[in-house]
């Protein structure tokens, strides 16, 4: 079973096992265990519980359908979301740890959705999105910093392993967006990805 096979988070119980567990010791979590923390760019966004909220309604399959058409598997190639459906197995990783190469942490995405195809040859083909929540950016600078230190260490290939980079938040500029645009990043505004789907989780969580 390679890294990106791994069994999906699919168990209501465990997504919330996760989510507390991660933010249940602020004093620990509040060390500089990674990389990234240790250059300085610490996310004081994890212990917010609009990012938790943002992170739960993300992790649906209509919505990472959708980043597929939005990055080239459109209906006018024959892939509907019928076939999407039939063909890419799509597994959830929430909270992933980005390492280097003798496995000391650089820092953990936010979320990552692994979609998984037959290649027509020996390997299946992956097509991955590394999904950044903010519920604001306080710096470009800083946001563009973090995720190219992901890329380094997260090398995709032409044929096999391909990597999208999107970043999700509230209201987001036109500004933001285009500077994000240039360096290859999505930027997206949380209400259209996950509109529906939203409202369903806020509806379920009063209840």
């Amino acid at each position: 079973m390679t890294k990106s096979e791994n069994v999906a988070v699919s168990n209501e119980d465990e997504l919330k096992s996760i989510f507390s567990n991660r933010s249940g010791n602020k004093e620990k979590d509040l060390k500089a265990n990674t990389m990234l923390e240790k250059m300085g760019f610490r996310d004081n966004e994890l212990f917010e519980q609009e990012h938790d909220n943002m992170l739960y309604s993300l992790m649906n399959k209509d919505i990472v359908i959708k980043f597929l058409q939005m990055v080239g598997f459109s209906d006018k190639d024959g892939w509907t979301k019928e076939k999407i459906i039939e063909k890419v197995d799509i597994y959830f990783k929430p909270e992933f740890p980005v390492t280097t190469y003798n496995n000391y942490i650089v820092g953990y995405i936010d979320l990552l959705c692994v979609c998984k195809r037959d290649s027509g040859g020996s390997n299946p083909h992956y097509t991955i999105f590394a999904i950044e929540i903010k519920t604001k950016i306080e710096s470009i600078g800083a946001l563009l910093r973090q995720i190219n230190t992901y890329r380094n260490y997260l090398k995709g290939d032409k044929y096999l392993r391909n990597y999208y980079y999107i970043v999700i938040m509230p209201d987001p500029t036109e500004n933001q967006k285009n500077i994000l645009n240039m360096s290859g990043i999505f930027l997206l505004d949380i209400k259209d990805v996950i509109l529906i789907s939203w409202i369903k989780f806020t509806i379920k969580m009063r209840h």
